[in-house]
């Protein structure tokens, strides 16, 4: 998603299906300044079903500073429409430079996500670890 960072938060807490989402960055003044101030961005937002996935496959329930490490990985630097994926990848960097969580040794700073078109051109988003995340609902 590509917002107005003025409105992103609203935009967000006007979804049921990131309710989810919307609690862990309620949590946090880091992600809620974040959101607030983030410029020229696309944010690849988590819907429910993905964070529950997610949650399902720990032993523990994450811990604050790994619920901010997960949403500003999906904070990707630029404006990346899913119009201009192809099937040549972008790697794309993200607000994450929590170097306890990232490579960012690399310039500019930020852990990659790997963005193209894939089987059937579909959009698809490819983290660090290979997790190959689709695009199910576009919002601008």
């Amino acid at each position: 998603m590509s917002f107005n960072p003025a409105s992103l938060i609203t935009t967000l807490q006007s979804k049921a299906e990131l309710s989810t989402l919307n609690s862990f960055i309620n949590g946090s003044s880091k992600l809620q300044s974040l959101f607030s101030t983030a410029s020229d961005y696309t944010f690849l937002a988590p819907s429910n079903d993905a964070l529950k996935s997610w949650m399902s496959t720990r032993s523990t329930p994450p811990g604050q500073d790994e619920i901010e490490a997960i949403l500003t990985y999906h904070l990707v630097n630029g404006s990346f429409p899913t119009v201009s994926f192809t099937n040549k990848p972008q790697f794309a960097p993200t607000y994450l430079t929590n170097s306890s969580y990232s490579n960012v040794t690399i310039s500019p700073a930020g852990q990659r996500v790997q963005l193209l078109l894939g089987s059937g051109g579909q959009p698809e988003i490819i983290s660090n670890n290979q997790t190959i995340s689709t695009v199910q609902t576009k919002v601008y």
